[in-house]
């Protein structure tokens, strides 16, 4: 994505229509920061032209945020030797229109602010009723509210600060154009401005610039009166301020560009990093697969083993029960031939027994015993 080139929108000196007020030249003061809400930097023009016309001795902003507004009043005092006390007040925290928001906003504000108008500024980090104990009363020449937009906060706004304002102060209203959602601003405006001379701009948002006291400073008091002068006057300050609101809304895109960018790269960073990590869980899921299918090969193969040893076993099991049925039968055998033995040798004996219990047996006794000494003397 490529954004215009800020400084072609710039408007040159002899492009705008011609701004016939005393202390014009300062409508064209080059604002040294740019931040957002883009549409208020589209009334810088006037706000430098305002600080030199009327040198406010008091200034309070109530809604600073990131001190678009606030900081180029506080650098067109330095600019036109306005001798100021400044107070610009904010929770810095946000709000329904705002949106919510953190430290940072106003540590970056602290460091464009601090240095250069510190010495007569003060950022009061409160609420704006809180801040009431630190201005004087009858004091305020230039009072700018633009915090919450609905109708009943701008307008306790306006009427617990009234008591603030000196005999010739200047209340500026943002955002009296814009009618959406609970915005009230263009509400309470209507009402004011039927108490006290005012002026309108149109563009940016609208602002409006309503002289609340009895002295009010007498060129702003003239262009109320003065209808085709402040409509010159009004179209002059548009065209100048539309270079600027064009030059924040570009650096605002080019912010979110550049954060865009910065999220898209992390996304990026992120699908690697998690690429990377399925890779190797994919690798740890493929080994340990491998492993398991080892695992499931060793545990078949001692299945196997265990199958063959169990058979191994029953076969052996089986031919020692068959050598035990052999080795009963033999020993059976054995016992019948011991028993049929024992039974022959019993018969013989009682033959012997019944032989030498015989007489004949007894008769020849002597013979034999002849025989068997005849047999030894042989």
């Amino acid at each position: 994505m490529t954004l215009p080139d800020p400084s072609a929108t710039e408007v040159e000196a002899g492009a705008a229509p011609a701004l016939a007020l005393p202390h014009a030249a300062s409508a064209w003061m080059e604002p040294a920061v740019l931040s957002s809400p883009a549409p208020w930097a589209g009334h810088i023009p006037f706000a430098a032209w305002l600080m030199a016309a009327t040198r406010p001795h008091t200034l309070v902003e109530l809604g600073v945020y990131s001190g678009i507004s606030y900081l180029a009043f506080c650098q067109a005092a330095v600019q036109h030797g306005v001798p100021l006390r400044a107070w610009g007040v904010d929770t810095w925290q946000g709000d329904a229109h705002a949106g919510h928001y953190g430290q940072r906003v106003l540590d970056t504000l602290r460091q464009q602010h601090d240095g250069p108008y510190g010495h007569f500024s003060t950022l009061l980090q409160k609420t704006f009723d809180e801040a009431l104990d630190d201005v004087a009363d009858s004091s305020v020449d230039l009072l700018h509210i633009d915090g919450l937009h609905t109708y009943e906060a701008v307008r306790h706004d306006f009427e617990s600060w009234s008591p603030k304002l000196s005999r010739r102060p200047v209340v500026l209203f943002h955002d009296i154009a814009v009618r959406q959602g609970d915005f009230g601003v263009w509400r309470f405006w209507a009402e004011i401005t039927q108490r006290y001379p005012s002026l309108a701009f149109g563009h940016s948002n609208g602002l409006g610039v309503l002289l609340a006291g009895p002295q009010a400073p007498a060129e702003l008091l003239a262009l109320t009166r003065d209808t085709a002068r402040w409509q010159a006057a009004r179209a002059a300050f548009a065209v100048l301020g539309e270079r600027f609101e064009l030059r924040a809304r570009c650096q605002h895109l080019q912010a979110e560009l550049a954060g865009e960018q910065a999220r898209s790269q992390a996304r990026h960073e992120w699908i690697g990093q998690q690429d990377a990590q399925l890779l190797a869980a994919s690798r740890a899921v493929e080994q340990a697969a491998g492993r398991q299918r080892a695992a499931e090969q060793a545990a078949e193969q001692a299945i196997s083993q265990q199958h063959a040893a169990e058979q191994a076993a029953e076969q052996a099991a089986r031919q020692a029960r068959e050598d035990q049925k052999e080795s009963e039968v033999r020993l059976r055998q054995a016992a019948q031939a011991l028993h049929a033995a024992r039974a022959q040798a019993h018969a013989l004996q009682a033959q012997v027994d019944a032989m030498l219990a015989s007489r004949s047996w007894r008769v020849t006794a002597g013979l034999r015993w002849l025989g068997r000494l005849a047999r030894r003397l042989r």
